[in-house]
């Protein structure tokens, strides 16, 4: 989606951890259309709400959001350990929540709607036979 979006017209704020990585990809799409890119997770409220700032101060607004964040430490459930599987339901579950709630919440006030699109990995039909898939 990163790479299909941009080659559509559409211009696009990519976020996530690690800096380096998402520099490299913001820089190969801006050869196709707007991209911007801002190193941070979803680990809070604030941080969140800094993606949205950033995409709607670099664009103008926000009328589409799309996350397929996600997170998984594969591990046999009676050993895995309780820090590994919060970590895990903190990106899969709680992430995404908090990108959502600040993504609509600018949405609302800007009076203009918008449209999610929330994507998961296979795990969620398929599961892991070593782990929890959230």
């Amino acid at each position: 989606m990163a790479r299909a979006l941009p080659a559509s017209g559409v211009s696009v704020t990519l976020a996530g951890g690690r800096a380096a990585a998402l520099e490299e990809l913001a820089k190969e799409l801006r050869s196709t259309g707007q991209a911007e890119g801002i190193a941070r997770r979803p680990d809070s409220a604030q941080d969140t709400d800094e993606m949205v700032r950033a995409a709607v101060d670099a664009h103008g607004g926000l009328d589409f959001f799309f996350t397929a964040a996600g997170e998984n430490k594969p591990e046999k459930i009676e050993q895995q350990d309780p820090g590994d599987w919060q970590e895990i339901i903190d990106a899969n579950v709680r992430g995404t929540w908090l990108t959502c709630r600040s993504a609509g919440r600018h949405m609302i006030e800007a009076g203009r709607g918008g449209r999610f699109v929330l994507v998961s990995s296979t795990r969620g039909r398929l599961g892991l036979a070593a782990g929890y898939s959230a």
